[in-house]
């Protein structure tokens, strides 16, 4: 009895000391280590509450420090995907977003990442509103470019966006063949 509680004790024990191990790696910039001790806990204790935040901390150190995009987004995925209760799952479909609309120039991708951001989350909406439409206007796409805009002013009516959406209505619609 006593080595099964000591067994669970260190169980729980062991994700919590790996994450933080990772995460004093990472102060100390030495990111690959950190990136291992993340891996560890991922492999060994993907069910654990530390999870989703060794998930995020890999993503954000191969975007950011180490410039590896496509990595990163399949870590920022991964945390959506396997731990859609997480807290972090916001922040990551942002970093995914932002990731593959400006750095991996994928518009096609972008779109549907924005719009699950709208619809799970609601804040900061009329940002993603906005990003929507671009991401369609950045395709060429000038028909539902003008209907992304659109839906912007009617949604967002006081929003900062409002002035550069009105212009960029127009010159959706008038690329579009409509005035």
């Amino acid at each position: 009895l006593i080595a099964c509680s000591v067994y669970l004790l260190w169980n729980s024990y062991r994700p919590a000391a790996l994450l933080q191990q990772g995460i004093r790696l990472e102060q100390r910039n030495d990111l690959t280590k950190a990136i291992n001790s993340y891996k560890q806990l991922l492999e060994h204790y993907a069910a654990s509450e530390e999870a989703p935040d060794a998930l995020y901390r890999c993503g954000r150190i191969l975007q950011h420090d180490l410039g590896e995009d496509q990595s990163a987004l399949l870590y920022y995925l991964k945390l959506e995907k396997n731990y859609p209760q997480s807290v972090l799952v916001s922040s990551a479909q942002r970093e995914a977003a932002e990731l593959t609309k400006y750095r991996l120039n994928d518009c096609g991708q972008a779109i549907p990442i924005y719009q699950r951001l709208i619809e799970q989350f609601g804040f900061d909406g009329d940002r993603y509103q906005y990003e929507i439409a671009d991401c369609y206007a950045r395709l060429k796409n000038w028909p539902q470019a003008a209907i992304e805009f659109e839906t912007l002013l009617s949604s967002f009516p006081e929003s900062e966006f409002s002035a550069i959406t009105g212009y960029r209505l127009a010159d959706s619609r008038l690329l579009s063949g409509h005035r």
